[in-house]
């Protein structure tokens, strides 16, 4: 019999000194992670995407460090050829340095919109204690694998 609520095959047998007792079978077959929020593949996952976007953030900031530079450069290079004399030069390095600008913005609002995404991921603490009192003890599901198991000994 396969268990509707995790997936896995369970039989019922008795034991001695219990009135029924859920024997499962080998409990590594069901390869999908549990739901529980502490669950260790879930926690890796969670950390993994975090670095990443840290990774990425940083990664983002850097160009646009970059590029500040790259235009600052390009500028100066500018003004130097002018001071020579040449007309062509310098008026390519300007506009580079206005794409590498241009650059510059893009690169710095996209690692404010990581940013925003890594401060939304984080969890608030909540304002309210949790509300227990709709959850059950558990015996619906026992009362389920015996409706279960009737309906599989009819057939």
């Amino acid at each position: 019999m396969i268990c509707p609520g995790c997936g896995q095959q369970v039989s019922l047998s008795p034991v001695e000194g219990a009135d029924d007792v859920i024997a499962e079978d080998d409990a590594s077959t069901n390869d999908e992670p549990d739901d529980g929020d502490l669950s260790g593949l879930k926690i890796r996952q969670i950390s993994a995407l975090r670095r990443g976007a840290y990774r990425t953030r940083s990664w983002l900031m850097i160009a646009a460090i970059a590029c500040i530079v790259g235009a600052a450069q390009l500028i100066f290079l500018a003004a130097r050829a002018h001071r020579i004399g040449q007309q062509l030069a310098p008026l390519g390095d300007i506009l580079v340095a206005i794409v590498a600008l241009l650059l510059c913005l893009y690169f710095a609002r996209r690692a404010a919109e990581v940013n925003r995404e890594i401060q939304q991921s984080r969890l608030e603490e909540p304002t309210t204690p949790p509300d227990f009192s709709t959850l059950r003890d558990g015996s619906q599901r026992w009362t389920n694998l015996e409706a279960m198991n009737d309906d599989l000994s009819e057939n």
